[in-house]
């Protein structure tokens, strides 16, 4: 079973306006600057290479969590698998090896409830990494916005 609740539910979608690809794409180098309004473009430059980079971490971030998850899930898979051979030898076997089967049954039966706790935990993880990287691309964004701002104001380009 394929996990795709990230790819499902994206973070960034980008508005008919354009959003954040706008913001993405715009910053085209003006050799015809006065240094006040070189020093704001570079300062807008950097804050949107912030957003790049933070934009790039979540996206890796979702990456890692769907590879984890599907690895859980897997073994998930393959433990019930497991379990399951073991339940149609209960018909096929002695008296002798039952205790033995029911040993291992009891251990897959604990490792299933282990991958469970464990996909609960990156579930966890990897929500707490993602509120941690969206805090922070807000702060760049809110940075390059400002920096935008007074370019904008600066080279008498308000709106």
């Amino acid at each position: 079973m394929k996990v795709d609740s990230v790819k499902s539910a994206s973070l960034f979608q980008v508005t008919s306006d354009g959003g954040l690809k706008r913001i993405l794409g715009r910053e085209k180098p003006d050799n015809k600057k006065s240094s006040l309004e070189d020093v704001f473009a570079d300062k807008s430059r950097t804050s949107k290479a912030g957003v790049k980079a933070l934009l790039n971490e979540i996206k890796l971030r979702q990456e890692v969590n769907l590879h984890l998850l599907n690895n859980i899930e897997n073994d998930i898979s393959e433990q019930n698998s497991q379990l399951m051979e073991l339940e149609n030898l209960r018909y096929l076997s002695s008296f002798d090896l039952l205790e033995g089967r029911d040993k291992k049954s009891a251990r897959l039966k604990e490792n299933i409830l282990e991958l469970e706790r464990e996909k609960r935990r990156e579930y966890l993880e990897c929500w707490k990494d993602l509120m941690f990287l969206r805090k922070y691309l807000q702060i760049s964004l809110r940075d390059y916005w400002n920096h935008a701002r007074k370019r904008d104001v600066l080279c008498g380009n308000e709106d």
